[in-house]
């Protein structure tokens, strides 16, 4: 009589599929495709799934996966995005008003903060979206 099988059941967004479509990566884990227990569709990256796994010495091979659906969408941009932001935009800002200044003598430097200030204000205004 064999012994019954250690199945985890782990629920997550699909972070990578491998090239050679023999493993996926979940909840920063790489999981392992049986030939025993193909799965079909195979998930991509972002969908998400629940998966039945059998621990072993040699990885964590997958008995069963059901796709759940579509990964929820982006979290909101963190401070260090809006960090980001600004930095390209005050650079964007300069490089105009350094442009500007060759050809007319009234731009200085002191233009540089309320252009970055209205291009940033823009982006804002778009969500992000600069094709909007």
């Amino acid at each position: 009589m064999t012994a019954p099988k250690n199945l985890v059941t782990l629920s997550g967004a699909v972070e990578q599929v491998n090239a050679k479509g023999t493993g996926i990566k979940v909840l920063g884990e790489w999981l392992n495709i049986s030939q025993y227990h193909p799965i079909n569709p195979m998930p991509t990256a972002g969908e998400l799934v629940e998966v039945q796994v059998e621990p072993t010495d040699r990885g964590a091979w997958i008995n069963s996966l059901k796709i759940l659906g579509a990964s929820p969408s982006p979290a909101p941009s963190t401070s260090r995005d809006a960090e980001i932001r600004r930095q390209v935009v005050i650079k964007t800002a300069a490089q105009l008003v350094g442009a500007f200044a060759q050809t007319h003598e009234e731009v200085r430097v002191e233009h540089v903060f309320p252009l970055a200030d209205k291009i940033l204000a823009w982006l804002e205004q778009q969500g992000g979206d600069a094709t909007a």
